[in-house]
Formats: structure tokens, sequence, C-alpha cells
């Protein structure tokens, strides 16, 4: 028995004493897609000042050097990372170091400095086709820290405690006061600086400080001014041990402001916004303008844009006082004002402040112009005039209303060409002040109205999309001259109007599991959808024609204010598993709060049973999506056909071959024409 005892004991300390501990000599290998190949690889822990750092993809050994998630740069060693899906490159900054990688490239730059991975370091790779790999020792190391290998625990050590900033010198404070309103301050130190923001009331202060940092002016006197927003800027050694540099900027008024860093970071620019108090419509110096109030002069930026077409206004280094306004104000040929505080895209530096003022043009206006003046702190958008603006068109649903005016009570006629479905007014020429030209409303009832003349007449020739009833509301003798038009119901496809929606677009590539990207594929298969459903008399918009982004609202909106009939988005779909392929339709059923009225089921279900039955897709069935924006805030029957599967490979070679594409095209016309004649 005690025999029996003794070896008990001396099998249960084998045991223990042969368990393995966390990071001892255990190499596990793990399998990853890399480069397209599925490669055996070592996986290894990596510890933070002792701490192990988990990330949903192993860190791994490739070609003698740790590659890790970049993720983990972020979140381990508390780096800022930038990711460029276009250019495939990466940028991480922390404390003023600013690194830029490539996927599969060695080129590197650090701080805008080009230079090269040495032999040794892996460049960037992608790893199981999406998750992006860089090498931790090369990145670490130019960061600051120290990096260190423990082979017998395949453990990388890091140590952050060997990150010191450095320190700087506060060497000049300058001032611009070139716009008083909008005073720009610039602080220059030996080194990278960070700095914190606080705000202070009675009186109102900015206070900015630079932790680790010494003041060394030469002329430490304080700015003051009697005028304008700043009133005075003082500085001092707020602390030392720490060192701390604090800079006081005491303001007449609330005001927001930014702090913008140089690429190096030796130097910070402070700028006092404009604010964007209120937005009116009112008369000033006898002229009609929209009017916006300011407490500076904000420089202006111009920019038309199209589908639908809109001026937009951008008031630089602006700061709005609330979130957004909307505005319904009519003047001219804007119908709406829209403004916010817009995030800057690509055309500005990220860290730009600026207040959009969106003005939303009436439809069938091509060339919008606007002039802006200022009055003391009051901007005035005045909008150009333009040819017919004599001329009220107005309406909803199926129904649109006309009316002019002349000079004095008179005779006039109007004649309906039903062929070309064009209603020609005549007016005398003596009795009508009206300028020739022309405006395309295409708003699924009105193609154009266009002003000419003749020896006696003025001509009014409305032009329509569709087969229309009108009515004369005037009386045979008038000064103003009304109509009224609706909409006829036919099955005809001439007077049928269907919007088509190519899904994503611009800086929205949709998915994109290898080299193809499904805002392509949407516009490829839209347009030949376009093509053809014109060719067959149909009438057509689309949201958009080339690679760019719209709003899902606004794609909604296009079909809306045009009263389309039916609404057709295109779109690819995606999977993790990349066996599933097939065709779906999606819909907003009616059970929906915004789907009442509709029959998009039905439309839906003709729309799928042709797209099977002609091209032999897998069927992935009709599915209820209550909360697509463009199904959802559609007021027509509206579906968006996931056209098939980028992430399977046979999907995907079928999706962008043209001669399917145009198989897939007649499949949905015919859908279309089953749906409609139901």
């Amino acid at each position: 028995m005690k025999k029996l005892k003794v070896v008990l004991f001396v099998l249960i300390m084998f045991f223990a004493l042969s368990s393995v501990s966390y990071g001892e000599n255990k190499i596990n290998m793990v399998t990853l897609n890399i480069g397209g190949k599925n490669q055996k690889v070592r996986e290894v822990s990596v510890l933070m000042d002792g701490q192990p750092i988990v990330s949903d993809i192993p860190s791994f050994i490739y070609n003698d050097r740790t590659l890790v998630p970049i993720r983990f740069v972020a979140d381990g060693l508390g780096a800022k990372t930038e990711w460029n899906q276009e250019n495939k490159t990466v940028t991480i900054t922390l404390n003023g170091k600013k690194i830029v990688l490539k996927i599969n490239s060695r080129d590197i730059y650090i701080d805008e400095k080009k230079g090269t991975l040495s032999g040794d370091n892996p460049p960037p790779m992608l790893v199981n086709d999406s998750r992006t790999m860089v090498p931790l020792r090369f990145v670490s190391e130019n960061l600051g820290y120290k990096v260190g290998w423990d082979d017998q625990k395949s453990t990388v050590i890091i140590d952050s405690q060997s990150v010191k900033p450095q320190g700087s010198s506060i060497t000049d404070i300058s001032v611009n006061t070139e716009n008083i309103s909008s005073p720009v301050i610039t602080i220059k130190g030996t080194s990278s600086m960070s700095y914190e923001t606080t705000i202070l009331q009675n009186p109102y202060r900015i206070v900015i400080d630079i932790p680790n940092s010494k003041l060394e002016l030469k002329d430490k006197k304080d700015y003051t001014w009697e005028n304008g927003v700043l009133n005075k800027i003082s500085f001092s050694q707020f602390s030392t041990n720490p060192d701390v540099t604090r800079i006081v900027l005491q303001l007449s008024q609330e005001s927001g402001f930014n702090v913008i860093k140089s690429g190096d970071g030796k130097s910070l620019e402070v700028s006092l916004l404009n604010n964007v108090t209120k937005v009116s419509m009112e008369k000033v110096n006898g002229k009609d303008g929209i009017v916006i109030y300011n407490t500076g002069t904000p420089k202006t930026n111009i920019i038309k844009l199209t589908n639908p077409t809109r001026i937009v206004v951008d008031l630089l280094n602006s700061h709005l006082a609330d979130n957004k306004y909307s505005y319904d104000y009519q003047l001219g040929f804007i119908k709406g004002v829209r403004v916010s505080q817009f995030e800057p895209d690509s055309l500005y530096d990220k860290n730009s402040k600026i207040v959009r003022v969106v003005l939303d043009v009436k439809e069938g206006i091509s060339d919008p112009n606007v002039k802006i003046e200022n009055d003391g702190n009051k901007m005035i958008i005045y909008p150009e005039k333009q040819a017919l603006d004599e001329i009220s068109y107005t309406g909803t649903g199926n129904e649109r209303s006309f009316s002019v005016e002349a000079l004095k009570s008179t005779k006039y006629d109007v004649k309906y060409e039903e062929n070309s479905k064009e209603i020609t007014i005549s007016i005398p020429k003596d009795d009508i002040q009206l300028e020739n030209g022309s405006i395309s409303p295409k708003d699924g009832i009105v193609d154009s109205i266009q002003v000419t003349e003749d020896k006696e007449y003025k001509n009014i020739k409305i032009s329509f999309q569709r087969d229309i009833s009108y009515e004369v509301l005037s009386a045979a003798t008038s000064k103003v001259i009304s109509l009224k038009f609706k909409k006829n119901v036919s099955t005809n496809p001439n007077s049928k109007l269907i919007v088509i929606d190519p899904g994503h677009g611009g800086k929205d590539p949709g998915t994109v599991p290898k080299d193809v990207k499904e805002k392509d594929v949407a516009l490829a298969i839209s347009s030949k959808l376009d093509e053809k459903l014109t060719e067959k008399g149909y009438n057509t918009i689309m949201t958009r024609d080339t690679d760019v982004f719209v709003d899902l609202y606004e794609r909604a909106d296009i079909a809306n204010r045009n009263n389309a009939d039916l609404f057709i988005s295109i779109h690819c779909n995606y999977n993790d598993n990349k066996d599933i392929s097939g065709i779906q339709v999606l819909y907003c059923p009616a059970s929906a709060p915004k789907g009442a009225g509709r029959n998009s089921y039905e439309f839906a279900k003709a729309m799928k049973e042709e797209l099977i039955k002609d091209l032999g897709a897998v069927d992935k069935g009709v599915i209820e999506r209550p909360n697509l924006v463009v199904t959802r805030e559609t007021k027509m029957d509206a579906i968006l056909i996931e056209t098939g599967f980028l992430s399977n490979a046979e999907d995907e070679k079928l999706l962008t071959d043209e001669e399917y594409q145009y198989k897939m095209v007649d499949a949905i016309i015919k859908g279309i024409e089953n749906f409609l004649s139901e």
C-alpha cells in the first residue's frame, strides 16, 4: 500500500511538472492564404509590457520576420492607422512620426522621405484576401519601441517604456490678423508637439497646453487688441517637472476654433473660426437674396454638382451653431436651402472646418449661377436670372400646372399634337414680355418647355414624356393663361418611366472580394439595361451614369420627384462562404410603414422568376427588406436585384462577361413587361 502511494505521488508530480505554461516552447503552425496560396506558418505570441496582445487573426513568422495585423498597430501600439483602398496603402502615425507602407511593395515613406524596406523585412501583405499584415519590428522600432524575441517561448516582447517623446522648446508665437474676425495664431517648436485644449468662461477663453515643452521666447510680451473677436493672447511656463507651456486666447465672444499640426509636428496653427449664426431670405439693397449671417468674412468655394443639379457654397474656416439647418426658401431657380457642418472630403485637408450651404435647384435648370456679395458680417447669395422666370410650372404626382402672365388681357391659341406629345401656346408678341429660352424639367410628365417667336407670336412649346390629358383653365381672353396636365395610365412603353439605380459608386466601391468592384459591375449592367429599355421606347433615368457617389436618399428622391413608374436597383452579393452563388431580389413589404399601396412583392416575384428561368442561376429567393433605403423611400414599385455573388468564382466570371450581362438585361426587361401586363 505504501509503495502504491509513492508511485502515485511520483506520477502526479511528473504530470504537474510536465504541463505546458503560457509561452513555453510549443510551436504552433497555422494555415493562412498568402498571395493566393495556402501556406503553413509559425504562429507567435506578442507581449506588450508583459501583457499578451490578442487579435482575431494570429501574428506569425514569414521569412524569419514577425508579421502582425494592422489592427494590432492601432490597438497595441496606440498608433493611428489609415487605410487607402484605392492605392492599397496604410499610413501609421504616432507622436509626430509618420510611416506609409504599400501592399506587396518594398517602397516606404518615413516622415515624407522615400526609402526601401531592408531585404530581411517582408513588405505588407494581404492574408486571407482581406487582412493587412505589416512587419512588426520595422514598424515598432521606427515608432520608438524596443523589440525583443524569446525563441524558447515563440514570443515577441515589446517595451513601451522605451518610447519617450522628445521635449520641445517653444521658440515663436505669431499672429496673423489680416482678417481681424478670423485671426490665425502660429506656435513653433524645436520638435514634434502634442497639445490639449480647454474652454473657460467669464470671460470666454481657449486654453492650449503643450506638454513636455519649455517656453523659450525672446519676447514674452502678451498680445492685446481692442476690436475683433480676439482680445488677448498670453503665454507662460505653466508648470515644470513636468514641463507644460500654456497659451491662453481671450475672446470677446464665443467662437469655434481649429488646431492643425504641421506635417513634422513642429508647429501648431490655431484658427478662430467664423461662426454662422443665422440663415434667412430677405431683401438687401432692393434685391431678394439668401443671407448668411457670420461673425467674420470667410473665404468661399463655389461648386456645381449634378444628378440632381445643385450649387454648393463652402464657407472655409467656419463653424455652424447647430448641426444642420434646412429651409424651404424659394428664390429664382432656388427651391430650397440646406446648411450643415461639412465633413471634409478629398477636396480639403481632413482637419478643415467647413460650413456647407447647398442650394437645391428647380428641375429643368441646366446651368444655374449665383452672385455673392458681402455687407459687413452678412453674406448675400443672389441667384442669377434665368430664362423663363416669368413662367410658373408646379405640381406633384400625376398632375402639373402651368401658367404665364401677359402684359394685358389677350387672346391666345392652344394646340395639342398627340403623335409628338406636344402642346403649343401662341400669344401675340405685343401682349407679352417673355425671353426666348428653354428649361427641361424631365419630371416624368414634362420633358421640356421652350419659348421661341415668329413675326407675330411668342410660341411656348411644351413637350411631354408620356401620354397626357390637358385642360385649359383660363378664359379665351385672359391676362393669366393657365393649363393643367395629367398623366394618362397606359401599358404603352413610351408612357412608362423607369429609374435604373446602379448601386454604390465613387468613394463607395461596394463589395470587392478580389479585384472586381461591385460598383463597376452594377454600372455596366445598368448602362446596358438603360440602352435596351430606351430602344424599346421606355423612358429611363439613371441615378448615376458615371463612377460618382450618390446618397441613398438622393437615389430615392430622383425617382420620386420624377414620378417614376418603376425603380430597379442593381447590385452584387457577397458571402464568406465562397461556394454560395445565385440571384436574389429584395423588396420593401406592403406591411412596412412606407410600403403601403405598393405591389413590390409581385414585381420582385415576376423579376426573380424570369431571371432564374433565362439565366439558369441558383434561386436565392425573393427577400423582404423593410429597411433598405432605396426601396423603402421610393413611392412606386421598387426592387433591388442582387445579380450574383462576386465572392463566388463562377458568378464573378459571369458578371464580368458582356454577353452574360446582355442576357441578364433581356431577362430583366421580360420581368418588367410580365409585371406590367398583369
